[in-house]
């Protein structure tokens, strides 16, 4: 949500109870990889992890200042986040130390899915989709099928997937 907010339920969205972030920025994804891992992602390269179920969120640092928009866990230690000027970064120390991951694309990266440890798809602006088989040491630009934006991604296994423009 903007102005850095989250909101928990704890009843099925009966009720929303905000949570404190140390952020004023954008959110503009959220995740989680067990029921008390999660991180949510925005503008200014903010990142938030929590390791209590959301009741408590703390700043991860990395030295990209843009925004990113979608955020994929393989499991609590490995994680990618995608977002502007075809960045991904990535972490397998639980968010300890971000990398960046080279793309080879310029485009605005809208969305990123995983279907196991190596196996994942990035989606931006321009119809660009991106696939690795090796966790992200390689990011192949597929033939994608439009020009539009591509706003989410999402693969049930290797050979299905889904996307959506807009």
């Amino acid at each position: 949500g903007g102005s850095g907010k989250i909101f928990k339920t704890t009843n099925g969205g009966n009720n929303w109870i905000a949570q404190s972030t140390p952020t004023l920025n954008l959110l503009t994804s959220i995740r989680f990889a067990t029921p008390d891992t999660g991180w949510a992602v925005g503008i200014n390269g903010t990142i938030l992890k929590t390791i209590n179920g959301g009741n408590s969120w703390n700043a991860q640092f990395t030295s990209f200042s843009d925004t990113l928009k979608s955020f994929f866990c393989v499991s609590s230690m490995t994680c990618y986040a995608a977002g502007k000027d075809g960045t991904i970064l990535y972490t397998s120390d639980g968010g300890t130390q971000w990398n960046y991951q080279t793309t080879g694309v310029n485009n605005f990266l809208n969305s990123i899915h995983f279907i196991n440890q190596s196996t994942g798809w990035a989606a931006g602006n321009s119809g660009s989709i991106l696939k690795t088989t090796n966790g992200g040491e390689l990011w192949v630009n597929t033939i994608s099928p439009t020009t539009e934006n591509c706003q989410s991604v999402f693969f049930k296994s290797s050979d299905t997937g889904t996307i959506a423009t807009g």
